[in-house]
């Protein structure tokens, strides 16, 4: 009677697996995402940490944000397929902007900047212009003996 029951046990969860397994690979295999990644450099091919990376897709607008990590790579998985507006910036270096980068489903696209150091200081000078009285034609002069 043990034995009979115990063969009963391992066959209703034998038969439960199997109903599940399938299930499991359906639901994974419904996923509309990719992943981009890739590297920030300098232009002497340093790697760049601290980069801001901004990727804005062009369907939706949705934005995410990242930072690159101190060897100066970034990866954003999970992103819905479609277009995307990648912007790499810091301050000092600049920023670039990367156009319709495409995700696509399953697949990692890889994105690397380079960023030049720049100046990226204003200076604005402002002065005011003398005033120049136009109602009166008098020129005055005046002279000193030495």
């Amino acid at each position: 009677m043990r034995i009979r029951a115990r063969l009963s046990t391992i066959f209703r969860s034998g038969i439960v697996w199997l109903l599940l397994l399938p299930a499991g690979s359906v639901l994974y295999a419904q996923t509309v995402t990719g992943s981009l990644q890739g590297t920030v450099n300098d232009s002497a091919g340093g790697a760049l940490p601290g980069v801001a990376i901004a990727i804005r897709s062009a369907e939706t607008g949705q934005e995410r944000t990242l930072t690159t990590s101190e060897r100066g790579s970034y990866s954003a998985t999970f992103l819905p397929i479609g277009r995307y507006r990648v912007v790499a910036s810091l301050p000092g270096f600049g920023s670039i902007v990367r156009e319709n980068v495409q995700v696509t489903l399953n697949n990692t696209t890889v994105i690397n900047f380079s960023l030049d150091p720049r100046v990226t200081e204003q200076v604005s000078v402002t002065a005011e212009q003398p005033h120049i009285d136009v109602t009166d034609g008098e020129i005055k002069q005046s002279l000193d003996l030495r």
